[in-house]
């Protein structure tokens, strides 16, 4: 008889250079249907000539060897097309087959006996050529008990193993695993770890208590199949391994004799019988023969081979699988195999069943299986290719087909000539199906909805969010990349193979991206989403395959809505006594539009450009034509209560205001329900966060909205707890520090709508400020453009003047300079212990207090209270000011001087004081704002002294034509809203600041500091519609360098 395997000469990569895996794969399916006719080699002319049945019939020429120039086929593809590749599969399977010479078998039973010995030595060594170390497994009995002993060894060139630690499965962490466990071991200490947990029955000896050791048990679930027996799978797995011993390492490794008893399906009552074997039990299904150094193993086998005369029929069915183990963190392991099986009449069966009844077989019918099995002798086992984990999942005799597509199609043609019968399992990773529809269902619960994403498949439908979430999991989405994707195959429950298209599910991916961190999907497999996420599902919906829209109708007439309207002009009320810009009634158009959608948003235009008013106007606008009802809340700095109320007054005197602020408040609450504008301050909230939880308001207004930009303070806390339709933000300075700042305010805008705070740092603030990457910043700045309103001074009110800003780098004397530098060094040695000891995160303090020395040191040695500092009366920037004030009050400016310490302004009052130069002063202290304001305003003086944090903000001090910010403050944002206080609507001279820093100082990094925070704003609020922070160990010592 003929025996040989089948195999091909010529080069493996020639088909798969000239067409793609899907064009081979499809023309192989034309071959396996038998569409191919007429094949025809006309040697003269190198010339391939076939027809094809592919629906119509089609005549195809290729040249041969393979060209990429004249091949030609009747149908309408230009290029290089399935039938094409059919062709050149079938050329290479008739001309380049190796024929083997006959040989007929000495012995029918030979080539049985050869076949078998064959597959039962085939193995994989999952170790490096260069490891030696492994684990062994140590079978030791002591108390009536057995147990396992685990140890690393090291494997010397004699091939024995020397015992080197004991190994602590115990407490193992499979997310650190050392190189030398392989897949077989993490299995193996899985199940022990599982074990444990399950029975948690150990010896009560103190000497067997150890963590290496594992117990075997072999009275429990006597009754099960050692399939199902969890004690006979580590005991089988470990016999396996080729590296379990009887008590020491030293001696030949434990050998393994199976004794089968096959019985009939009708007698399957019938039972061994285990206490004829004479031998200790170890498992319930393993005894110990130690005179033999074996381990007997008892297994019982149903008969289901009853075969005839008649020939068995070959079969390989190629299939795709994705093995994932409970206990490995990393994305499924992918193969192909070609899973073989023979069958007679209705009668399926595999190798390993044959070889389980080998003894009921007949010598024919050996002798036909083996000899199928030898045309696959040139294809490697999986048990060849794979660790032990992975082949004991498949039968002895099935192939890993690592081939590519070329040679697989090839070799697959070549078998089915043979007579193989050749099935393609749905599950093939090129066997793909083509989705029929993809629908959306989609249902609303109040302020949130939830969607499913699905396709339809053969009138099915799946849900595909628990597959991409898995996908997700298992590292194959990357969503760092999501843009990257072209498209995404996933294998359903069903086994098919579906391939999604990127565009169509770029948009979920993202959503989920922000969600990961957490449970993304509900128990129903949905995405739950707030309704500030509606626009997102028409985004769903704009792609070229129709989208099948099922559930709540509403949502999706509201997301269309969101994303085809544009702000409306809207008619502004006759109550309303102000003559609005036309930016201004631009901001009241885009305030209506969010209202009338339930989105929230922050009107972050700079200061001086009117928000309160637009505010004011977009809330005249809801009581006098949408028949508001409920009172809005207005929350604003206590220095700034008056001048809302002052303005509502002033420009809508219909809408009754009160302002629930002082010790007499509480008695007002009653009357809310009377007035339409609340007014309070973020003080009083804090203390009256319950009363005001119990009030539903129709629209809360932030002013000065960065005062919650740390979303982890009571402040902000109780911000996000009050209950209103509509929720909106002013400042004009949305980020001062670091991005976090600007999730806090959507937080409480649209909470959810930039994710958790995890989520948001994971996703935006990292990859931003430490990584700069430029990509995820526009991806960000789009997300937030619709929801903030941003408008510059430059831009909209081109009839200010001009504003010049001046660096003025001051140098200190010798005295001011010895004495900085003695307090720079002492302060520096001790907080370099300090960190060396207890790192940067427990020292803030310590740095926070030593800078604020340094800096008062730059304005003046005499706000430090040492003894050193007394004799030491003048100051650098001091001087600057003695000589420049004079100079500039004779030329008529007026002057505002900023600083962050208020004894400092006491100082510079009392020198000003002495060169006859009048002064006003503005602290927190200070209980008459509106007359010092007045004063000044009037020209009563030239000079005002105002506490950066007290007067930075809702001041009116268009009279001054001068800024001197006298010490540098960590914010950016906040010296300019100082500065703002000058140069705004109604200024009609030019604004000249000043910013004066001692050179070579703390002052010269903090003005560094500034810089980059503005940059950071810049990038994110120009695309648009304060405080110290956590130093880091890497930019603290640039604080504290020596002066340059």
């Amino acid at each position: 008889m003929l025996v040989k395997p089948l195999a091909f000469k010529g080069p493996t990569n020639h088909l798969t250079d000239l067409f793609g895996e899907q064009q081979l794969f499809d023309g192989l399916q034309l071959l396996l249907k038998d569409r191919l006719s007429q094949w025809h080699f006309e040697q003269a002319t190198n010339w391939v000539s076939a027809q094809i049945n592919d629906g119509q019939t089609y005549q195809t020429e290729i040249s041969w060897p393979l060209s990429a120039e004249g091949n030609h086929c009747s149908c309408s593809e230009q290029k290089n097309c399935v039938h094409m590749a059919a062709l050149a599969i079938e050329t290479k399977r008739q001309l380049h087959q190796i024929a083997y010479p006959h040989k007929d078998a000495s012995d029918e039973l030979t080539l049985w006996q050869q076949t078998k010995y064959w597959l039962l030595s085939q193995h994989h060594d999952p170790f490096p050529n260069m490891a030696r170390h492994r684990l062994v497994y140590l079978l030791k009995h002591e108390a009536d008990q057995f147990y396992i002993s685990c140890y690393k060894a090291y494997l010397t060139q004699e091939n024995r193993y020397l015992l080197k630690d004991k190994f602590d499965y115990q407490n193992l962490s499979f997310t650190k695993l050392p190189k030398f466990v392989s897949l077989l071991d993490q299995k193996i200490l899985y199940l022990c770890q599982q074990s444990n947990l399950k029975f948690n029955k150990h010896s009560d000896r103190a000497d067997l208590t150890e963590p290496n050791l594992f117990y075997l048990q072999n009275d429990a679930l006597k009754d099960q199949s050692q399939e199902n027996n969890i004690h006979d799978q580590i005991l089988q797995l470990m016999l396996s391994s080729g590296r379990c011993f009887w008590k020491a390492s030293s001696r030949p490794a434990l050998k393994q004799s199976i004794i089968n008893k096959v019985v009939d399906h009708n007698q399957a009552d019938e039972h061994f019988s285990h206490s004829d074997i004479d031998l200790p039990g170890i498992t319930p299904h393993h005894y110990f023969d130690i005179s033999h150094n074996r381990v007997i193993t008892l297994l019982e086998k149903t008969r289901h081979l009853t075969l005839d005369a008649q020939t068995i029929q070959p079969c390989l069915t190629v299939a795709s699988f994705e093995l994932d183990f409970p206990w490995r963190q990393k994305a499924p392991l992918s193969l192909n195999v070609g899973q073989i099986s023979f069958q007679q009449n209705d009668l399926s069966f595999s190798y390993q069943q044959a070889l389980d009844e080998e003894a009921t077989l007949a010598d024919t019918h050996k002798q036909q299986l083996a000899a199928c099995l030898r045309t696959l002798e040139s294809t490697a086992t999986v048990s060849a290719s794979h660790d032990l984990a992975v082949a004991e999942q498949f039968d002895i005799a099935d192939r890993c087909l690592n081939l590519n597509t070329g040679q697989l199609a090839v070799w697959l043609v070549g078998l089915k000539q043979l007579g193989w019968t050749i099935n393609i399992d749905r599950s093939f990773h090129l066997n793909k199906q083509k989705v029929d529809d993809w629908y959306l269902d989609v249902s609303r619960d109040q302020d949130w909805f939830e969607l499913e994403l699905g396709i339809k498949i053969n009138g099915q439908s799946f849900n595909i969010m628990p597959y991409l979430v898995q996908q997700i999991r298992n590292g194959q989405i990357n969503l760092n990349r999501i843009d990257d994707i072209d498209e995404l195959t996933v294998q359903l429950d069903s086994g098919d193979q579906v391939v999604l298209e990127a565009d169509r599910i770029k948009h979920i991916l993202k959503t989920l991206a922000e969600l990961f961190d957490k449970k993304p999907l509900t128990d129903k497999q949905t995405l739950r989403l707030p309704n500030s996420h509606i626009s997102r599902l028409s985004q769903l919906e704009q792609q070229q395959q129709p989208l099948q829209w099922q559930g709540d109708h509403w949502l999706k007439q509201q997301a269309e809505r969101i994303n085809n309207a544009r702000p409306n002009t809207i008619a502004l009320p006759k109550q309303l006594n102000a003559e609005l810009r036309h930016y201004q009634k631009e901001g009241v158009n885009w305030l209506q539009f969010l209202q009338q959608f339930q989105l929230g948003g922050i009107l972050a235009d700079d200061m001086g450009l009117g928000k309160t008013l637009q505010s004011l106007a977009h809330l005249l606008i809801n009581y006098a034509t949408h028949n508001t009802r409920a009172p809005t809340l207005i929350i604003a700095p206590t220095s700034l209560i008056a001048n809302w109320q002052s303005e509502a007054n002033k420009f809508t005197p219909s809408l009754k205001c009160m302002t629930f602020y002082g010790t007499e408040r509480h008695r007002s609450l009653e009357e809310f329900s009377d007035h339409s504008l609340i007014i309070t301050s973020y003080g009083v909230l804090q203390r009256d966060v319950q009363q005001l939880n119990k009030i539903e308001f129709d629209t809360i207004i932030l002013d000065e909205a960065q005062a919650i930009k740390n979303a982890k303070t009571k402040l902000a806390k109780c911000c996000f707890s009050l209950w209103a339709k509509h929720r909106f933000c002013l400042t004009g300075t949305p980020i001062e520090n670091h991005l976090g700042e600007l999730w806090s305010l959507f937080n409480f805008l649209m909470p959810g709508f930039l994710g958790s705070e995890a989520q948001f740092n994971r996703l935006y603030k990292v990859p931003i400020e430490k990584e700069h990457n430029d990509a995820i910043q526009k991806t960000l700045v789009q997300r937030i453009r619709p929801f903030m309103l941003r408008r510059t001074k430059d831009k909209v009110a081109k009839e200010l003047p001009p504003k010049t800003e001046f660096e003025r780098l001051i140098e200190m004397d010798d005295q001011q300079a010895d004495f900085y530098e003695a307090v720079r060094l002492s302060m520096a040695e001790d907080i370099q212990k300090a960190i060396q000891q207890q790192g940067v995160g427990k020292n803030q303090l310590r740095i926070s207090n030593a800078l604020l020395r340094l800096r008062q040191i730059c304005c003046h040695p005499q706000l430090v209270k040492l003894s050193s500092s007394h004799s030491i009366e003048q100051s650098a920037k001091l001087s600057w000011l003695e000589n420049a004030l004079p100079e500039m009050i004779e030329e008529g400016r007026r002057i505002l001087l900023f600083s962050s310490f208020t004894s400092m302004l006491d100082i510079i009052e009392q020198r000003l004081n002495d060169l006859s130069i009048n002064t006003l002063k503005l602290t927190g202290k200070s209980t008459k704002r509106g007359e010092l304001v007045s004063k000044f305003q009037q020209g009563k003086t030239s000079v005002f002294l105002i506490s950066l944090k007290a007067g930075g903000s809702g001041l009116n001090l268009t009279a001054a034509d001068t800024v001197i910010h006298y010490d540098p403050w960590w914010n950016p944002a906040a010296e300019e809203q100082a500065s703002d206080r000058a140069y705004r609507i109604g200024q009609d001279k030019p604004v000249f600041v000043y910013k004066l820093i001692t050179r070579g100082t703390v002052e010269e990094r903090i003005l560094k500091m500034q810089k980059n925070k503005h940059l950071l704003a810049d990038k994110v609020l120009s695309h648009s519609m304060g405080d110290l922070q956590t130093i880091t160990s890497q930019n603290w010592q640039s604080l504290f360098t020596p002066i340059e």
